[in-house]
């Protein structure tokens, strides 16, 4: 699973094209305000977060 941090918006819209629905999820890390982004139909937002080692997290879906 691709997971980018902080995405340009050309990094996004690769992100978006590797989605069924053309859709990303992000998580963010709110002690450094990091974002990171992967396709939205490969993983939960918690799951990630748990990858990640982010215990605390706001949370949305990205199209563009």
């Amino acid at each position: 699973m691709l997971i980018v941090k902080n995405p340009s918006n050309e990094q996004l819209q690769e992100v978006l094209d590797l989605s069924n629905d053309k859709a990303a999820k992000w998580i963010e890390e709110p002690e450094t305000q990091d974002k990171y982004f992967w396709p939205s139909d490969q993983a939960f937002h918690a799951d990630v977060a748990k990858k990640l080692n982010i215990p605390v997290f706001e949370k949305g879906i990205a199209t563009l």
